[in-house]
Protein backbone atom coordinates (compact mmCIF):
# COMPACT_ATOMS: atom_id res chain seq x y z
CA UNK A 1 0.00 0.00 0.00
CA UNK A 2 1.13 3.11 -0.82
CA UNK A 3 1.73 5.57 2.47
CA UNK A 4 -0.41 8.59 1.55
CA UNK A 5 -2.35 9.67 4.70
CA UNK A 6 -6.26 9.33 4.34
CA UNK A 7 -7.19 12.49 4.01
CA UNK A 8 -5.00 12.89 0.97
CA UNK A 9 -6.69 10.42 -1.32
CA UNK A 10 -8.42 12.94 -2.78
CA UNK A 11 -5.03 14.65 -4.20
CA UNK A 12 -3.92 11.64 -5.06
CA UNK A 13 -6.74 10.36 -7.07
CA UNK A 14 -6.34 14.05 -8.66
CA UNK A 15 -3.17 13.66 -10.07
CA UNK A 16 -3.90 9.96 -11.18
CA UNK A 17 -6.69 11.40 -13.68
CA UNK A 18 -4.56 14.39 -14.43
CA UNK A 19 -1.87 12.86 -15.67
CA UNK A 20 -4.32 10.20 -17.77
CA UNK A 21 -5.82 13.43 -18.73
CA UNK A 22 -2.04 14.64 -20.10
CA UNK A 23 -1.92 11.28 -21.98
CA UNK A 24 -4.44 10.79 -23.97
CA UNK A 25 -3.83 14.78 -24.59
CA UNK A 26 -1.09 13.70 -25.95
CA UNK A 27 -1.45 10.45 -27.82
CA UNK A 28 -5.12 12.19 -29.78
CA UNK A 29 -3.55 15.60 -30.02
CA UNK A 30 -6.50 16.93 -28.37
CA UNK A 31 -8.82 17.12 -25.68
CA UNK A 32 -12.03 14.57 -24.92
CA UNK A 33 -14.59 15.95 -26.57
CA UNK A 34 -18.64 15.67 -26.00
CA UNK A 35 -20.70 13.49 -28.25
CA UNK A 36 -22.25 16.24 -30.66
CA UNK A 37 -19.12 18.72 -30.84
CA UNK A 38 -19.59 21.11 -33.41
CA UNK A 39 -16.16 22.44 -33.63
CA UNK A 40 -15.01 20.48 -36.78
CA UNK A 41 -18.26 22.21 -38.32
CA UNK A 42 -17.17 25.60 -37.82
CA UNK A 43 -14.08 25.37 -38.54
CA UNK A 44 -14.77 23.83 -41.42
CA UNK A 45 -17.61 26.79 -42.37
CA UNK A 46 -14.51 29.36 -41.47
CA UNK A 47 -12.35 28.08 -44.10
CA UNK A 48 -15.57 28.18 -46.40
CA UNK A 49 -16.05 31.81 -45.85
CA UNK A 50 -12.53 32.47 -46.15
CA UNK A 51 -12.10 34.70 -49.07
CA UNK A 52 -8.53 35.05 -49.01
CA UNK A 53 -8.56 31.06 -50.19
CA UNK A 54 -9.33 29.98 -53.61
CA UNK A 55 -11.27 26.85 -54.02
CA UNK A 56 -8.19 24.57 -54.81
CA UNK A 57 -7.21 25.68 -50.91
CA UNK A 58 -9.92 25.11 -49.95
CA UNK A 59 -10.73 21.84 -50.49
CA UNK A 60 -6.76 21.22 -49.62
CA UNK A 61 -7.39 22.54 -45.93
CA UNK A 62 -10.65 19.82 -45.91
CA UNK A 63 -9.50 16.59 -47.63
CA UNK A 64 -6.13 15.02 -47.49
CA UNK A 65 -6.07 13.55 -50.94
CA UNK A 66 -6.72 17.26 -52.23
CA UNK A 67 -3.95 18.54 -50.16
CA UNK A 68 -1.39 15.73 -52.16
CA UNK A 69 -2.68 16.75 -55.29
CA UNK A 70 -2.15 20.73 -54.86
CA UNK A 71 1.28 20.23 -53.18
CA UNK A 72 2.03 18.17 -56.38
CA UNK A 73 0.59 20.88 -58.77
CA UNK A 74 2.54 23.52 -56.60
CA UNK A 75 5.79 21.41 -56.28
CA UNK A 76 5.26 21.24 -60.80
CA UNK A 77 4.88 24.62 -61.09
CA UNK A 78 7.52 25.56 -59.30
CA UNK A 79 9.58 23.47 -61.28
CA UNK A 80 8.32 25.03 -64.25
CA UNK A 81 9.65 28.10 -62.77
CA UNK A 82 12.85 26.59 -62.40
CA UNK A 83 13.50 25.29 -65.57
CA UNK A 84 11.78 28.78 -67.46
CA UNK A 85 14.55 30.88 -65.57
CA UNK A 86 17.38 27.96 -66.36
CA UNK A 87 16.66 28.25 -69.94
CA UNK A 88 16.60 32.23 -70.56
CA UNK A 89 20.20 31.36 -68.25
CA UNK A 90 21.04 29.01 -71.50
CA UNK A 91 19.80 31.46 -74.15
CA UNK A 92 21.99 34.46 -72.49
CA UNK A 93 25.19 32.15 -72.03
CA UNK A 94 25.05 30.04 -75.73
CA UNK A 95 24.52 33.07 -77.48
CA UNK A 96 21.09 33.29 -77.88
CA UNK A 97 20.69 29.92 -78.77
CA UNK A 98 17.55 27.96 -76.92
CA UNK A 99 17.58 24.81 -75.39
CA UNK A 100 16.12 22.05 -77.69
CA UNK A 101 12.30 21.89 -76.39
CA UNK A 102 12.56 18.58 -74.69
CA UNK A 103 15.47 19.54 -72.69
CA UNK A 104 17.98 16.97 -73.90
CA UNK A 105 20.84 19.53 -73.52
CA UNK A 106 20.37 21.80 -71.09
CA UNK A 107 19.06 18.22 -68.90
CA UNK A 108 22.28 16.86 -68.96
CA UNK A 109 24.60 19.69 -68.74
CA UNK A 110 25.28 19.40 -64.40
CA UNK A 111 26.03 23.25 -64.75
CA UNK A 112 22.29 24.30 -65.34
CA UNK A 113 20.64 20.40 -63.41
CA UNK A 114 23.29 18.86 -61.09
CA UNK A 115 20.46 16.54 -60.84
CA UNK A 116 19.09 16.23 -64.36
CA UNK A 117 15.98 17.50 -65.21
CA UNK A 118 13.01 17.38 -62.63
CA UNK A 119 10.25 15.30 -63.69
CA UNK A 120 6.17 16.73 -62.51
CA UNK A 121 4.98 14.85 -59.81
CA UNK A 122 1.98 15.61 -60.58
CA UNK A 123 1.54 13.39 -63.53
CA UNK A 124 5.36 11.99 -63.46
CA UNK A 125 6.36 12.96 -66.82
CA UNK A 126 9.30 14.93 -68.31
CA UNK A 127 8.85 19.06 -68.93
CA UNK A 128 9.08 20.30 -72.13
CA UNK A 129 9.55 23.48 -74.19
CA UNK A 130 6.93 25.15 -76.02
CA UNK A 131 8.81 25.69 -79.71
CA UNK A 132 7.25 29.00 -80.08
CA UNK A 133 7.73 30.51 -76.60
CA UNK A 134 10.50 28.65 -75.25
CA UNK A 135 8.73 28.14 -71.98
CA UNK A 136 7.20 25.58 -70.30
CA UNK A 137 3.76 25.67 -69.87
CA UNK A 138 1.90 24.21 -67.46
CA UNK A 139 -1.93 23.23 -68.30
CA UNK A 140 -3.08 20.96 -65.78
CA UNK A 141 -3.74 23.07 -63.23
CA UNK A 142 -5.88 25.58 -65.47
CA UNK A 143 -8.02 22.73 -66.85
CA UNK A 144 -11.33 22.82 -64.67
CA UNK A 145 -13.07 19.62 -64.96
CA UNK A 146 -15.69 20.65 -62.52
CA UNK A 147 -14.58 18.13 -59.54
CA UNK A 148 -13.16 21.49 -57.10
CA UNK A 149 -16.40 23.20 -57.54
CA UNK A 150 -18.61 19.99 -56.98
CA UNK A 151 -16.38 19.49 -54.11
CA UNK A 152 -16.98 22.91 -52.22
CA UNK A 153 -20.16 23.14 -52.79
CA UNK A 154 -21.23 19.57 -51.73
CA UNK A 155 -19.25 20.81 -48.15
CA UNK A 156 -21.62 23.66 -47.98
Amino acid sequence: MLPIESNRWWMFWGIVVAVFALIMFNLTGMPFSVAGSSESDITREAIMNDSSLTDQERQAMLDPQAAIEYTKTTVCRQHANLINMMVEIWYVNHGGVWPNPDLSDIGRDKDYFPNGAPICPYNGMPYALDPTTHRVELNFYEVDDGKIEETIESMR
